[in-house]
């Protein structure tokens, strides 16, 4: 809690006094002094308009704040964070809850995964695809249309098709259609039977990871026909 030298300073709400002064730096701890916090964290901090704690040191060019101490550089938001709350849980990233990278107010700090900080971000790449309903060319992710990639990124299955034909046709010397088509019934595969008319059942379908049905009668034939021609 700032002292009479920062009285100046807007106080915190009681329930964020800090209870620690302990801080962890790759797996290090550091004992911080009433002094030291007082000097290094408390009389940089103002008051912002939304309840923000604007950090008025060194700020990097990604907009976090940061001071050095011990020979290190220090995070405001993490010493924050872990003034009031304790060490940070490994593995997990603070997300800015009110979005202002500058703000250390431990209440608009949270804990969470890389991946749901990613995806939380209103200018991530990541996660303005990940919010994408439609592809670029207007076709609907969802259903028998949707590509899900092991890598967790989500592709159009008629735009997939297209450029499979697109390729054919080149190769074969046609031309290759503009623009792949608009009504997706044109390209979803909804027949109970594979090419070779045998039927889905259980014990011919396979699924593989991206969501593509094959058949297995038809794929033991390809490989015993590839063992007769090598023998």
């Amino acid at each position: 809690m700032p002292d009479s030298t920062v009285d100046a300073l807007p106080k915190p709400r009681a329930s964020l006094v800090p209870l620690s002064r302990t801080i962890t730096f790759d797996g290090t701890s550091y004992q911080f002094s009433t002094g030291q916090v007082n000097r290094l964290f408390w009389q940089r901090i103002v008051m912002g308009d939304t309840n923000c704690w604007l950090w008025q040191g060194k700020r990097l060019p990604n907009g976090y704040g940061q001071f050095t101490f011990s020979g290190r550089q220090w995070y405001s938001h993490r010493v924050s964070y872990e003034l009031h709350h304790g060490q940070i849980p490994q593995g997990l990233h603070l997300d800015h809850l009110c979005r202002n990278r500058a703000c250390c107010n431990p209440a608009h700090l949270e804990a969470v995964t890389c991946k749901e900080n990613v995806h939380r971000s209103p200018i991530a790449l990541a996660a303005i695809n990940a919010r994408k309903t439609h592809c670029d060319r207007g076709h609907e992710l969802t259903g028998e249309n949707l590509v899900p990639r092991a890598s967790g990124q989500r592709h159009c299955r008629t735009c997939a098709r297209w450029r499979q034909r697109v390729i054919k046709a080149k190769v074969a010397g046609r031309t290759p259609e503009a623009e792949p088509p608009k009504d997706l019934t044109v390209m979803l595969r909804n027949s109970d039977t594979c090419r070779a008319g045998h039927p889905w059942t259980e014990a011919s379908l396979y699924l593989r990871p991206n969501g593509v049905r094959e058949c297995r009668i038809c794929r033991d034939q390809r490989g015993r026909r590839k063992e007769t021609s090598r023998g």
